[in-house]
């Protein structure tokens, strides 16, 4: 439940626009300011060690998808695969997110 005077936490998911460091081609992250928070990836400034290397790489990326949720979401997708939550990567249907 969101409480009153505090952003709601999303965790978010990044479609790299071609492959790096072999077939990685994705990031999840999780954010309270979703829109500062990409501001800081696409301008390589980000804490993240991956889309830091991908922006100098000059490979870009779009925001695939988006949830409302806890830390422990962003956890449970990275151990499961990030790739089978993507819409846009060719595969299967996607697992539920619960």
């Amino acid at each position: 439940m969101e409480q009153p005077g505090r952003p709601e936490a999303v965790v978010y998911l990044l479609h790299f626009d071609r492959p790096y460091q072999g077939s990685m081609r994705h990031y999840v992250g999780w954010t309270r300011n979703l829109d500062k928070r990409i501001e800081q990836h696409r301008a390589g400034d980000a804490g993240s060690a991956t889309t830091r290397r991908a922006f100098e790489q000059g490979i870009g990326f779009v925001v695939a998808r988006t949830w409302p949720a806890t830390r422990g979401l962003e956890q449970r997708i990275k151990k499961c695969g990030i790739a089978k939550y993507c819409p846009l990567c060719p595969r299967r249907s996607a697992p539920s997110s619960r």
